[in-house]
């Protein structure tokens, strides 16, 4: 399982203004990784992101879109997180329009680990919890934290009680194991 937080950047997030076109979004991401020095050519991540869209919505439902890219410009896999302030239809499969855009970018080399990026974000955000708490976080820094908190963790917090009460359980049993051999009866008639 890949470390989300070594990927997702809370100082790639954007807050998007109300309005904005998908263009007008990505032109935001392109000119945000190109300050951060992880691409050398906004034009082209540009470019691939439309690209990319032109041969299907990017959008996974739920008000949530992943846009990638991989590009020769870029020197790292990194993660944009963009809250839109206004919805935008995204060509949505479930026609919701989108209200968080989760931007990736990778080099060629790194197409394997950016599967699994793609992936893991997939998987993260298709959780109800993860997502409405992503959503309503106050600061896009926060969404971008949320989001890349491993999908198990969120399962291990939510279910501390069960995970405690089955452990217990587990102790016990094996305690009674090792504990009911050594005990000895009284023979019968013992008590007559």
């Amino acid at each position: 399982m890949v470390n989300l937080r070594s990927f997702v950047r809370p100082e790639l997030a954007i807050t998007c203004p109300a309005g904005y076109s998908q263009e007008q979004i990505f032109s935001l991401v392109a000119d945000r990784f190109f300050d951060a020095g992880i691409i050398t050519d906004r034009g082209a991540l540009l470019h691939e992101l439309l690209e990319r869209e032109k041969l299907g919505s990017t959008s996974v439902g739920h008000g949530v879109a992943l846009p990638h890219a991989i590009l020769d410009s870029a020197s790292e896999l990194a993660v944009s997180v963009v809250k839109l302030i206004q919805p935008v239809d995204w060509g949505s499969v479930d026609g919701e329009p989108v209200n968080l855009v989760v931007v990736i970018v990778s080099p060629a080399p790194d197409r394997n680990l950016y599967l699994q990026v793609l992936a893991e974000l997939a998987r993260s955000l298709n959780q109800p919890e993860v997502r409405s708490m992503a959503l309503k976080a106050r600061s896009t820094e926060r969404t971008a934290e949320i989001i890349s908190k491993p999908p198990h963790e969120v399962f291990f917090k939510r279910n501390r009680r069960l995970i405690f009460f089955l452990a217990s359980v587990l102790i016990v049993l094996g305690l009674s194991r090792l504990i009911l051999p050594a005990i000895q009866l009284p023979p019968s008639g013992f008590l007559q």
